[in-house]
C-alpha cells in the first residue's frame, strides 16, 4: 500500500511538472535522446545513464578499460577515482578495433571516451522525472544558458533521487553539475567542468560466497534485505576539469588537467560466508573508518601538420600525468554467526576499533611522440612511442612501508587501408602498463596493495559501409595480460598469463525509414597459461569470463503513429568459470528488455513518455562479484519517465 501511494503521488507530481511547461521553446534537447538510434556500433554507447552495447566503460573484451588506463574526456587523459555524474558528461562511446583508430597512444583493452554536456547561444531547461515498480524516484533538472552570445555559455544541471533495490536495500542521492565553455576568437575555446554526487544512506549490498564445491548461495527472497540496518555507507564523490584547445595555423595545443576525489564517512562489506545449499551461511559485517581516494591527472599535446597533396603528415608529443593518494583500510569485523539468508539480522550496532589507515601514493608520467600519415583514398598509417615512469608507494599500519616502480618503453602502431570505397581494412599493436589498484572486499586480502602489470594487444579487421545507415565491422583480437584474481584460499594475487583471443561482430544497419538495428557478438576463447604455482589448483578458465556474448538491439518508429517507438534488447552470455579451480561454472540466462517512447506536446514544450521493462521474463540468477563471490540479479523492474523540453 505504501509503494502504491509513493507511486500515485510521484506521478501526480510528474504530470503537474509537464502541464507547467513554458511555452517558448527554442528547441529539443533531452525529449529527443535515444542511446539506440544514437549508436554507432555494438560496441558500447550510453547517453545520460542508458548504455548498450557488448561493452561498457568497466569492461571491453574482457578487461577494465579503466585499468587499463583508457579513460578519456573529450579525447584527452583522465584518471578516474569517482563515478562521473551524468549532470557533466552527458554520456560515453567504447573504442575499439577500426574505432580506435584516431586515437593517440592507445592501450590494450579499448578506449572509453566521455563527452561533456554542450551549450551554445540558446537557452533552454529540461527536466526528467522517473518513478520504478520498486518506488524508486528520480528528478532531474538540466539547462543550457547563453551568457554571452558566441562566447560564453554554460550547462547547469541538479538531480535527487530515492532508490530501493531488488535486494531490498536503498539510498538517497543528490547530485550538480556545471560546464561552462568560453570561445575567445574562432581558434580557441576554454572547456570547464565540476560535478559532485552524494549518495547517502546506503545499504550494504550482501555478497555471498558459497562453501567450496557449491554451484551458488540457495535461493533467496530478492526484495529482501537481510540487514543490518545500520550498515550504511555515505560517499561523496567529485570530478572537475579545466579543457583547452588552440589552433595556431600549422600548430595545434591541447591540454586538460583533471581532478578526481571519493570520500567516504562509512562503509561496509555485507557477507555472507559457506553459504550452504539449506540457506545458512556465516553473516560477517566489515567496516571502514574514513576512507579517501584522490587523483589529479591530465595531458598536455602538441602537434604540427604537413600538408602535401593527397599526403597529410601529423608529428605530436603528449605528456600524460596522474599523482594518485589513497587513504585506505583501518577495517573492524563483526561476526554475526550463522544466519539464514532469508531472515533479517536485528541487533544493535556494535563498537568497532578502527585500526591506524595505510596510505598509498602513486605517480605515473608518460612522455610519447607519434606521427601519423594520412594518405587520401589509400589509407591512413599512426607510429607511437611512450616512456612511462610508474612508481607506487605504500605506508601500511605496523608493516614495513613498500615502494613498487617500473619504467617502460610502449610501442604502438595503426594502420587502415581503403580496399574500395566501401570496405576498410585495418590493424593495430599496443603495449600498455596497468595499475591493478588493490585486492577487493570479496578477498582474505582485502585492500592489499598489487604491483602494476604490463600488457600486449594486437587486432585486426574489416569494415564495410555499403550504404549510410549500414555498418558492418568483423574484428580479431588478441590480448596478454597477467592473471590477478582471487586463488583458492581467496588470496587476490598473480596466478599466471590471461590471454584473450577471438572474434567481434557488429552490425548497424537502418533497413528502412525508422526501424534500427544495432546487433553484436564476441566468440572469445579465454584462457590461462603458464601458472607460477604449482601447489595451487588453477583452471584452464579465467574467472568470470563467457566465451560467447550476443546483443541486440532494435528500435522502430510505428509507421502508423510517428510519435510512437517501440525498443527491445536482448542479451546472451555463455556460461563462466566462478572459482579459479573451475570446479563450478554458472550459466545465464537469455535476458530481455522491451520498453516504448511517445512524444507529444503541452503547448509548445516538446515532451516524451518513455517506459522501459528490465528482465520482462523475471529470470532469476546470480552474477559474480568477485572469484565465487555472488550477488542476486533483479527481477522484473518496469521503469517510468516523463521528459519535457523548455
Amino acid at each position: 500500500m505504501e509503494r502504491r501511494i509513493i507511486l500515485a503521488s510521484f506521478v501526480k507530481c510528474c504530470t503537474s511538472v509537464l502541464l507547467l511547461a513554458m511555452p517558448s521553446i527554442a528547441c529539443a534537447q533531452r525529449a529527443d535522446e535515444n542511446v539506440i538510434t544514437s549508436a554507432e556500433d555494438a560496441f558500447g554507447t550510453a547517453v545520460s545513464g542508458e548504455t548498450i552495447g557488448l561493452y561498457d566503460a568497466t569492461t571491453v573484451r574482457g578487461f577494465s578499460p579503466s585499468t587499463a588506463g583508457n579513460l578519456r574526456i573529450e579525447g584527452l587523459y583522465f584518471d578516474q577515482q569517482a563515478d562521473m555524474t551524468i549532470r557533466v558528461q552527458s554520456g560515453y562511446a567504447v573504442h575499439i578495433g577500426t574505432g580506435a583508430q584516431g586515437y593517440i597512444f592507445p592501450a590494450p583493452t579499448g578506449i572509453v571516451d566521455y563527452s561533456l554536456r554542450r551549450s551554445d547561444n540558446k537557452n533552454l531547461f529540461s527536466t526528467v522525472a522517473t518513478v520504478d515498480s520498486e518506488a524508486s524516484t528520480r528528478l532531474e533538472v538540466d539547462s543550457q544558458l547563453s551568457i554571452i552570445d558566441n562566447q560564453l555559455s554554460s550547462a547547469v544541471g541538479m538531480s535527487i533521487s530515492n532508490n530501493h533495490f531488488s535486494a531490498g536495500g536503498s539510498d538517497r542521492r543528490k547530485a550538480f553539475g556545471v560546464v561552462p565553455r568560453w570561445r575567445i576568437g574562432k581558434n580557441v575555446e576554454i572547456t570547464a567542468f565540476w560535478g559532485r554526487y552524494y549518495s547517502m544512506d546506503e545499504t550494504a549490498p550482501p555478497i555471498y560466497l558459497p562453501r567450496p564445491g557449491q554451484e551458488t548461495p540457495a535461493v533467496i527472497q530478492r526484495d529482501f534485505y537481510p540487514g543490518p540496518a545500520w550498515a550504511q555507507s555515505n560517499i561523496i564523490g567529485d570530478n572537475s576539469g579545466v579543457l583547452a584547445l588552440a589552433s595556431l595555423g600549422e600548430w595545434t595545443v591541447r591540454a586538460g588537467v583533471f581532478n578526481s576525489l571519493r570520500r567516504s564517512s562509512s562503509s561496509y562489506a555485507n557477507l555472507f560466508l559457506n553459504t550452504t545449499p539449506e540457506g545458512f551461511g556465516d553473516h560477517v559485517i566489515i567496516a571502514d573508518p574514513p576512507q579517501h581516494a584522490a587523483s589529479t591527472s591530465g595531458e598536455v599535446r602538441i602537434s604540427r601538420g604537413f600538408d602535401q597533396g593527397k599526403l597529410k603528415h601529423l608529428i605530436l608529443g603528449s605528456l600524460r600525468w596522474r599523482n594518485v593518494n589513497l587513504l585506505y583500510d583501518g577495517s573492524d569485523s563483526y561476526d554475526a554467526g550463522i544466519a539464514n539468508l532469508n531472515d533479517p539480522l536485528l541487533i544493535a550496532k556494535p563498537v568497532f576499533n578502527f585500526s591506524d589507515r595505510s596510505l598509498q601514493h602513486v605517480t605515473q608520467q608518460t612522455t610519447g611522440i607519434a606521427y601519423n600519415l594520412h594518405w587520401e583514398q589509400v589509407g591512413d598509417l599512426g607510429v607511437g612511442i611512450q616512456h612511462v615512469d610508474y612508481s607506487k608507494f605504500d605506508m601500511q599500519a605496523r608493516m614495513a612501508s613498500t615502494r613498487l616502480n617500473t619504467n617502460p618503453w610502449l610501442q604502438d602502431l595503426t594502420l587502415s587501408l581503403n580496399i574500395v570505397p566501401t570496405l576498410v581494412a585495418y590493424g593495430s599493436y599496443s603495449r600498455g602498463l596497468e595499475d591493478n589498484g588493490n585486492a577487493p572486499d570479496s578477498a582474505a586480502n582485502r585492500n592489499q596493495p598489487l604491483p602494476a602489470i604490463k600488457s600486449r594487444q594486437y587486432d585486426f579487421g574489416l569494415r564495410w559501409s555499403p550504404t549510410e545507415h549500414t555498418n558492418l565491422i568483423v574484428g580479431y583480437f588478441d590480448i596478454t595480460k597477467p592473471y590477478v584474481t582471487a586463488d583458492n584460499h581467496d588470496i587476490y594475487r598473480l596466478l599466471g598469463d590471461e590471454i584473450h583471443r577471438g572474434m567481434e561482430v557488429s552490425l548497424n544497419i537502418m533497413p528502412t525509414d525508422g526501424l534500427t538495428v544495432i546487433a553484436g557478438g564476441v566468440f572469445m576463447d579465454p584462457e590461462i597459461k603458464h601458472t607460477q604455482d604449482a601447489g595451487e589448483v588453477i583452471g584452464g578458465l579465467p574467472v568470470n569470463q563467457p566465451r560467447n556474448t550476443v546483443q541486440l538491439n532494435v528500435d522502430y518508429v510505428l509507421p502508423f503513429a510517428h510519435k510512437v517507438s517501440v525498443n527491445i534488447g536482448v542479451n546472451k552470455w555463455s556460461s563462466v568459470a566462478t572459482t579459479v579451480d573451475n570446479h563450478v561454472h554458472l550459466s545465464s540466462p537469455m535476458l530481455v528488455t522491451a520498453g516504448g517512447r511517445y512524444k507529444f506536446k503541452v503547448g509548445n514544450t516538446p515532451c516524451t513518455a518513455r517506459m522501459l521493462v528490465t528482465n520482462t521474463t523475471n529470470q532469476y540468477y546470480w552474477y559474480l562479484v568477485g572469484s565465487g563471490a555472488f550477488q542476486p540479479s533483479y527481477h522484473t523492474l518496469a521503469t517510468v519517465s516523463f521528459t519535457a523540453d523548455f
